[in-house]
């Protein structure tokens, strides 16, 4: 299995961390962002677990990946989020 964000045939979109633990932050790295930097540095600034990335789409050999994006949008008008994680999606085409 691979994992989808690197398979993606449009460059991914939203946001490189996953877990929001219910924090708004200020800076929010983007995947296009993260995908510059060395794969041991692709977190923002800090060893804190929920501005990282953990949660994965893992697709097998065979599918293709044709978009993939994490939306870190809060709901609107507020700083709030409806779950701690942010919802990551992946348009894919099975062999």
């Amino acid at each position: 299995m691979k994992d989808a964000i690197y398979l993606s045939e449009t460059p991914p979109e939203g946001s490189w961390r996953t877990f929001n633990f219910w924090h708004w932050i200020d800076y929010e790295l983007s995947i296009a962002d993260a995908l510059k930097r060395d794969v041991r540095e692709r977190s923002v600034p800090g060893d804190d677990s929920w501005m990282k990335r953990i949660d994965y789409i893992y697709v097998s050999p065979g599918v293709k990946v044709l978009s993939y994006r994490t939306d870190p949008s809060p709901r609107p008008g507020t700083h709030l989020y409806p779950s701690d994680h942010f919802p990551s999606s992946a348009v894919i085409l099975l062999p």
